[in-house]
């Protein structure tokens, strides 16, 4: 997948963290190329912040920075493996609850998208051969077959994939926001017995 390969080239390796990243700032390129945009909130890594505002959608934003650390590159990681969940399961996290400070709170304590499937340590390398495989395309291998079978063919629709007009159907919360915002997480909520 050259999203990956691209964004640690062009931001990371340039000493930046984007500071928004989630699915609504992937765009489709030509071919099997994804585009990273928006980055009106990226800033040199070393860059301390003016103030402890939080921007993004919260199921995007990292622990630590909602806990209002500083932004860093794994930062921007907890947000790539937010958009891997949404690509893989079809749906993007945490859809079905209100996206509000209990839900940051949550997600400061632990809280992640439940996966039904096993994924690989290594996805990126799989991915990045898979990616290879259908942009050359390599039409002996047998994730081209496979992906060329899956196109053509109708298969039995699992759980998550009710589809009407080949759209996925879930419903979203009402209180459930994909679009970059401040995130007001009261400090009082930052703060527990135990000292988190």
């Amino acid at each position: 997948m050259r999203i990956f390969r691209k964004y640690k080239s062009n931001i990371h390796e340039k000493g930046f963290v984007h500071r928004d990243f989630h699915s609504g700032n992937i765009l489709k390129g030509d071919g099997f190329d994804a585009l990273i945009t928006d980055l009106g909130l990226s800033r040199p890594a070393d860059q301390d912040q003016k103030d402890n505002t939080i921007h993004g959608v919260l199921p995007y934003v990292a622990p630590e920075v909602l806990m209002k650390n500083k932004y860093t590159e794994k930062s921007d990681i907890y947000s790539l493996g937010m958009i891997c969940y949404e690509v893989i399961a079809g749906i993007p996290p945490f859809h079905d609850v209100p996206h509000q400070a209990h839900l940051a709170f949550d997600i400061i304590k632990g809280l992640r998208p439940k996966f039904k499937i096993k994924v690989p340590k290594k996805i990126h390398e799989m991915i990045y051969e898979w990616w290879l495989d259908l942009d050359v395309p390599n039409f002996d291998s047998e994730f081209y077959k496979q992906y060329d079978e899956a196109d053509t063919d109708k298969h039995d629709l699992t759980d998550l994939q009710e589809s009407t007009n080949n759209q996925l159907v879930y419903t979203t919360h009402v209180q459930a926001v994909y679009r970059s915002r401040v995130l007001d997480i009261p400090s009082s909520m930052l703060c527990d017995d135990e000292g988190m």
